[in-house]
C-alpha cells in the first residue's frame, strides 16, 4: 500500500507540462487507472501511438517543503511488460526508507508489424536480432520525465532538481543511454540522452563486450553514475567481470562501483530479489544481508550526490 500523493487524480488527464525534450516525446494522452497509476500515450519516432504504464510510489508521511526527491526506475528483461506492479519492488522499499518518491515504468513490447516499422524508420537492417527495447526504454523515460514536469506544474510535491534515473539489467542500458552512452544501437538514428536526471543508478549494467562498447562509448557521460554488480552477476549475455569493464570506461567523475565478490549475489540480487541467491545456496539471512549491502551502498551514494 502506498500513501496518497495528493492532488486531483483519475477524473481527467494531467495538464500539459513544460516539456524540455522534442515535441515527439510529449504525452498526447494520460489516462489514470487509479490514484497512482497512469497509462501515458505518445507518438513514437515511426509516427505510431505508444502507451506505457507509470506508477507513482510516494513514501509515507508529509512531503518536504521542496517536494520529494524522485527515482524513476526501469525494469530489466528482453521483453516488455504490460503490468507495473512488480517493477522495482525491492528498490521501492529501500528508497522509501530514505524518503524518495519512486516512479516505476512498465515498458511494453511490440508486435511484429510495430517492430518492422520501427526498424525501417531508424535504419535497422537486421530487425530479427534488434533488441528494440534499447530504443524504446530511453524514449519512454523521456515521456515520463515530461509527465512529471506536468505534475509539478499541477502542484504535486516532487523535487525535479533531485531527479535520478535507475534501472536493472536491460533497464540499466536505458539508464546509461539517457546519461549519454552512444554507439550501441546499430541504426542511423540513436535513442536520446536527456539532461534532466542529475544522477544514475545502473544495477547489473551491460557488459562492455556484450554491447561492443569502446573508449568512446561512455565518454559523453558527465553526471554521477553508480554501477552495482559482482562475481555472481551472470546472464546469457554478460558476466560480472564484463559488467565491471563497463564501469572502467566511464570518464572521471563522481562515479562509484559496488562490486560484491560473492557468487551468491546473483543477477536478480542486484534488483533486490532474494530468490536466485537462495537457489544458489545462500540462507535467507545471508541473502538479506547481501541485498541490504547493495541497497545501503546505493542510498549512501545517493545522499552524497543528490542530498540526504
Amino acid at each position: 500500500m502506498v500513501a496518497p500523493l495528493g492532488g486531483c487524480r483519475p477524473d481527467g488527464p494531467a495538464p500539459a507540462g513544460t516539456a524540455t525534450t522534442p515535441a515527439a516525446h510529449a504525452p498526447v494522452d494520460v489516462a489514470w487507472r487509479d490514484e497512482h497509476t497512469a497509462t501515458i500515450t505518445y507518438v513514437d519516432v515511426a509516427g505510431s501511438p505508444r502507451s506505457i504504464i507509470a506508477q507513482l510510489r510516494p513514501p509515507g508521511g508529509a512531503a518536504p517543503a521542496a517536494g520529494w526527491p524522485v527515482v524513476v526506475w526501469s525494469h530489466g528483461g528482453a521483453d516488455g511488460k504490460d503490468v507495473v506492479a512488480p517493477v522495482g519492488d525491492g528498490w521501492t522499499t529501500a528508497l522509501h526508507t530514505a524518503g524518495h518518491l519512486v516512479v516505476a515504468i512498465a515498458h511494453p513490447g511490440r508486435d511484429l508489424d510495430e517492430r518492422e516499422l520501427l526498424c525501417a524508420t531508424i535504419g535497422i537492417d537486421d530487425c530479427d536480432r534488434f533488441k528494440y527495447l534499447t530504443w524504446d526504454r530511453p524514449n519512454d523515460a523521456a515521456v515520463v520525465f515530461d509527465w512529471l514536469e506536468s505534475l509539478v506544474a499541477d502542484g504535486e510535491p516532487i523535487d525535479l532538481d533531485r531527479l535520478v534515473y535507475g534501472g536493472h539489467s536491460a533497464g540499466s542500458v536505458s539508464v546509461l543511454t539517457v546519461a549519454g552512452m552512444t554507439g550501441h544501437v546499430p541504426g542511423d538514428v540513436q535513442p536520446p540522452s536527456d539532461p534532466r536526471p542529475v544522477a544514475f543508478v545502473a544495477a547489473s549494467p551491460p557488459g562492455a563486450t556484450t554491447l561492443s562498447l569502446d573508449d568512446t562509448s561512455l565518454a559523453a557521460i558527465d553526471r554521477p553514475v553508480l554501477m552495482l554488480t559482482g562475481a555472481g552477476d551472470a546472464t546469457d549475455g554478460s558476466v560480472g567481470l564484463d559488467r565491471r569493464t563497463t564501469f572502467e570506461l566511464l570518464p572521471p567523475g563522481d562515479h562509484r562501483l559496488l562490486w560484491i565478490d560473492d557468487p551468491r549475489a546473483r543477477h536478480t540480487t542486484f534488483d533486490l530479489d532474494l530468490d536466485a541467491c537462495r537457489r544458489s545456496g545462500g540462507t535467507r539471512a545471508e541473502c538479506r544481508t547481501l541485498a541490504r549491502t547493495i541497497a545501503d551502498d546505493a542510498l549512501t551514494w545517493l545522499a552524497l550526490v543528490n542530498g540526504p
